[in-house]
């Protein structure tokens, strides 16, 4: 019998057996060394993920072939991670010798597959010696944003902020002007300038729009989006969390955001963006209306102006066209007259041009100047694409005062320069200041007010830079005017200026409506015709030609708070009847030739504020007026007319004796010519406590006090004082001196110097035991109040 099949089936059997029972037997061993090659490759995985991280912070980019590596042992480590816990489960369960495995089955098959995945981790680790980590980025990830192709004018704004933007040192820049100047193109032409390949290690710029008010979760998804943070668990944070999210991804990169239109300061770190820094090298650049937001988000601010002549007419015949302008002779001056009206803002250009596109005819242009002079909210677009947008800025005024304050800036002219003092007394006169207690209270608040319009670019300083002065921007005039008017719906105010055809405008039925009237520069004598509407509440009548008020006109007018009648240069008389605005609480006859005022004055019980400065004729003023005016808090008569100081045309004594009387008066400029006048006023706690503004004139020679000392202790709100070279010498304590309140800064400073020598100085000598008053010497050559400090001993003469 032949077994040499039996014997080779047996080999054959054994063989496998073998193999197998090696697999079983070799399995410990392999699943150590499977966690051993595991735990050498995750060594290796971090190492490259770190170098990834650093590159990606230098703004380079991984490679597809790092990104499958690193996808690939993520898979094998999963792979890994299940078979070691099952091998875990096999070798602990054993027979009851603990020789062999309960289930040889599972054993095998289990050892059998170590030894592959041994070989696959080798692998990859192998793999990483041929890794290329990471590329140079082709350029900065940037969305095109659309804009317009021509931006006149922004040239050297964008020049500014490139400058900035250039400068390590600086962060964060802020943009900020007028609603419609351009800051939001100006950021995207920035935005799309990273389009053109240049050399800079930016990673990403993320443009997102803020607007009024701040949506946190919109922020938030715009960045994500941008940065690619995986949507994994997104939607179940919350927006502490996101922001966390967030922050973590943006410090490892250099970026660049930008927010446009923020309208109040916010918190980056809230919202998990990280500060721009020197370190970092980021970058943050917003856009917003307000000044103020600026001065607590950037560290560099920028203001976009309004365009030159030049650079809006070009602008202008962008959106007009060559072939309309082409079309007439007459057509390229008129369009000239037509982009004068908008005062180089860019909104309005725009809107303006587009609707003059195809005028062709002479007649057209001409009726648009006429529209845009007198009732601008009628050209086409104009109420939609500029009005309601300017609104905004009036919408997000802190209170109803400082709208009502803004709206009432509108009754002054085109371009004119507004003094703070002059536009603070006309608001307490209006009673819009009422709440702020007494009149020291509500200028400070009229001063806050108006610094507010100006940080949010609703107004601006005035002409030449005069910083006791603003002025409207006549875009932002018209856009208050229809918002006065209930958006065109009602003629409540109503501004005529310059010609007599414009003044004769306001005879038109409509405007007995009125609430606010005003009536400007006229250079012809004017005639008022028929009582305004019974409903008027304030007449301003300015630089005018009218020499005598009409009368019978205030008995229509009883309701009646503010009358302004100054720089009317020709009046010389207001009619008896003012007595019967019994509603009057302001009246302003400054720099007029009136010679008398009317005894019928003496009837306005509820007038708060009297102002007759400059006035260029010897004034009379009845005897007991002033102090039946029970209610006055502001009385201002001052003057530099050489014919007024020369000689008093009424009894100072008498008069300071009825200011003395009143019970409310809190605020008097005025100007003394005699000493015995001065000797009042020093003899007066009252009186002094409110001076605001002192002009003292040349005493005659043989006056017993000219040239001696004057002490004044007590002048506490003294903000000017201007003194004839007779008058030699005031002499006030150092506790009143420090007391002054003062209208600005640079005034201030002026004296600053002298006060410091001054109290070092005291320091010494008193010292010494000895006390010393400050001692200050007026000259005529100045007009401000100009002190050189010198030291009088109170105690042992000198």
């Amino acid at each position: 019998m032949d077994f040499g099949p039996i014997l080779d089936l047996i080999t054959r059997l054994w063989d496998c057996s073998a193999n197998r029972i090696r697999y079983i037997r070799n399995l410990e061993n392999n699943l150590n060394s499977l966690r051993n090659a595991r735990d050498e490759l995750n060594n290796v995985y971090q190492d490259v993920k770190t170098e990834v991280e650093v590159e990606e912070a230098h703004q380079k980019k991984r490679t597809n072939e790092v990104i499958n590596w690193l996808d690939n042992v993520d898979a094998k480590e999963k792979e890994v991670g299940l078979i070691l816990d099952k091998g875990e489960q096999v070798t602990q369960s054993k027979c009851v010798w603990s020789c062999c495995p309960k289930n040889c089955w599972s054993s095998y098959k289990l050892g059998k597959v170590v030894p592959q995945m041994i070989d696959d981790v080798n692998a990859l680790t192998e793999k990483r010696r041929s890794l290329h980590v990471s590329q140079i980025m082709p350029h900065v990830r940037v969305d095109e944003l659309p804009m317009e192709t021509i931006t006149v004018g922004l040239e050297s704004s964008f020049d500014e902020v490139r400058k900035c933007f250039e400068d390590a040192s600086v962060g964060t820049i802020g943009i900020y002007g007028m609603p419609g100047v351009g800051k939001t193109t100006l950021l995207k032409k920035f935005n799309n300038d990273f389009l053109v390949p240049r050399s800079h290690e930016f990673y990403v710029v993320i443009w997102v729009v803020v607007s009024r008010e701040l949506d946190v979760l919109k922020i938030h998804q715009v960045i994500k989006n941008k940065l690619h943070i995986p949507d994994e668990d997104w939607r179940e944070r919350d927006v502490d969390e996101r922001a966390v999210a967030i922050f973590n991804v943006m410090k490892k990169k250099k970026f660049v955001l930008l927010l446009d239109d923020i309208w109040k300061r916010f918190d980056l770190l809230t919202l998990g963006i990280p500060i721009p820094d020197g370190q970092n090298g980021s970058r943050v650049i917003f856009t917003t209306r307000s000044k103020e937001v600026c001065h607590n988000m950037a560290k560099r601010i920028i203001r976009v102006e309004c365009l030159a002549k030049e650079g809006a007419f070009q602008l202008f015949e962008s959106k007009v066209g060559e072939e309309t302008l082409n079309s007439h002779p007459s057509v390229p001056d008129l369009a000239k007259e037509v982009v004068a009206e908008c005062r180089g803002l860019p909104l309005a250009l725009i809107t303006v041009g587009r609707a003059m596109a195809n005028k062709k005819d002479p007649d057209q242009w001409r009726r648009a100047i006429e529209i845009l002079k007198n009732n601008p909210s009628k050209v086409s677009g104009i109420v939609d694409e500029v009005f309601l947008l300017l609104e905004f800025s009036y919408n997000s005024l802190p209170s109803r005062t400082h709208k009502t304050c803004f709206l009432y800036c509108s009754l002054f002219p085109e371009d004119y320069s507004i003094k703070k003092d002059q536009l603070i007394e006309l608001w307490i006169g209006e009673g819009f200041l009422n709440e702020f207690g007494d009149i020291y209270g509500a200028r400070a608040e009229g001063e806050d007010i108006i610094e507010c319009l100006k940080l949010a670019c609703l107004l601006e300083e005035g002409g030449h830079g005069q910083k006791n002065s603003v002025k409207m921007h006549d875009v932002i005039r018209d856009m208050a005017l229809w918002v006065a008017c209930e958006h065109g719906s009602k003629h409540k105010f109503g501004v005529f200026d310059s010609t007599a055809l414009s003044f004769l405008n306001v005879l038109l039925p409509k405007w007995k409506e009125a609430e606010r009237l005003s009536l400007w520069r006229s250079s012809l004598p004017i005639s008022l015709g028929e009582p305004f509407s019974p409903r008027l509440l304030t007449l301003i009548v300015r630089e005018t030609r009218l020499d005598k008020f009409p009368s019978g006109y205030f008995k229509y007018g009883q309701a009646i708070k503010v009358l302004d009648l100054s720089e009317n240069y020709d009046l010389v008389e207001i009619p008896a009847e003012i007595g019967e605005l019994t509603n009057l609480e302001y009246l302003n006859l400054s720099f007029t030739r009136i010679t008398e005022l009317p005894i019928e004055l003496n009837k306005l019980k509820r007038l708060r504020v009297l102002l007759f400065n400059e006035i260029k004729s010897c004034l009379t003023i009845p005897t007991t007026l002033l102090s039946n005016l029970s209610s006055l808090q502001v009385f201002s008569n001052t003057s530099s007319s050489p014919s007024f100081l020369s000689s008093s045309c009424y009894n100072e004594s008498l008069l300071l004796q009825e200011l003395e009387m009143l019970e409310h008066l809190k605020d008097i400029s005025i100007v003394l010519v005699s000493s015995s006048s001065l000797e009042v006023l020093l003899n007066s706690t009252k009186l002094q406590k409110c001076i605001k503004r002192l002009q003292l004139c040349s005493f005659p020679p043989d006056s017993p006090r000219s040239g001696h000392e004057y002490i004044i202790c007590n002048l506490q709100i003294l903000k000017e004082l201007n003194s004839a070279k007779s008058l030699k010498i005031l002499t006030g304590e150092l506790n009143w001196w420090n007391s002054l309140q003062w209208e600005d800064q640079s005034t201030k400073c002026l004296f600053e110097e002298a006060v410091s020598v001054l109290d070092v100085f005291s320091k010494n000598v008193l010292a010494e035991g000895n006390e010393f008053y400050p001692r200050c010497l007026f000259e005529e050559a100045v007009s401000e109040f100009y002190p050189r400090c010198l030291f009088e001993e109170r105690i042992g003469g000198g």
